[in-house]
């Protein structure tokens, strides 16, 4: 039941992530024995209707299992937090324009 529990967080995790006008979708970010994940943004495609805070990134920084982060739920909000530090409102108009 525990597992079914992390699972359902991810996949929260996910959504919420998702959910960020910015936001295209998220891919796995395989690297070594951890695992991880990185966000495809759209600020890059979205730089013609407005300037974006990030200066128009397609990508997000991998974050991967690490000594600091050791599960793939960790991992993900670490993206969720690091995607929202990044951009702003800028971001969001310029993505919700396209």
């Amino acid at each position: 039941m525990c597992g079914e529990n992390i699972e359902q967080q991810i996949q929260q995790e996910r959504r919420a992530i998702l959910e960020l006008p910015f936001v295209s979708g998220i891919s796995d970010a395989a690297h070594g024995k951890g695992g991880g994940f990185r966000v495809n943004l759209r600020c890059h495609t979205a730089q013609e209707h407005g300037n974006c805070e990030c200066g128009g990134l397609k990508q997000g920084v991998p974050v991967l299992v690490s000594s600091t982060r050791t599960t793939l739920l960790e991992c993900l909000q670490e993206v969720h937090n690091q995607v929202l530090r990044q951009h702003g409102p800028q971001c969001v108009a310029a993505s919700k324009a396209l």
